[in-house]
């Protein structure tokens, strides 16, 4: 079966970190995108964190939304 290319908005906060934790245990979810509101020069597992842009999400099937609703 073909890996779930998979982002996390939200990235930096308690619910956005478990389920990076989450998805790197389970085999049918690659994760490729992370991102957060505003810039942040950080990676978490060699993913850089980017904006909540349209070309972040470019590369997904799912995107799993942990922010507030004036971001989402």
């Amino acid at each position: 079966m073909k890996k779930i290319n998979l982002a996390i908005t939200g990235s930096m906060g308690r619910m956005g970190q478990q389920i990076i934790k989450s998805a790197k245990l389970d085999k049918n979810f690659k994760l490729v995108t992370l991102t957060e509101s505003k810039k942040i020069k950080k990676k978490i597992n060699g993913i850089q964190i980017e904006q909540n842009t349209e070309r972040a999400f470019k590369k997904v099937n799912v995107i799993i939304d942990f922010t507030t609703p004036k971001c989402t």
